[in-house]
């Protein structure tokens, strides 16, 4: 979402406002439609906008295994 907006926001801060509170799609989308709206106008016709909300975790070479982080 901050590539969609040319870096306006962050990615820390695009991930505090999600997680500030329960979203519920609606709440969603009435808050992001405006931004996406916004990079869709930017791109050609023919060029697919989508929002991605993925809350997995990838695992890196640095990270240490903990309770909350591990392999299923």
């Amino acid at each position: 979402m901050s590539r969609l907006v040319d870096g306006a926001l962050s990615h820390d801060h695009i991930t505090h406002w999600l997680s500030s509170t329960v979203w519920d799609p609606a709440a969603v989308w009435r808050h992001a439609k405006p931004l996406i709206r916004q990079a869709e106008a930017r791109r050609l016709a023919e060029e697919f906008t989508v929002l991605i909300v993925d809350d997995s975790i990838l695992e890196k070479a640095h990270t240490d295994a903990n309770n909350l982080v591990f392999n299923h």
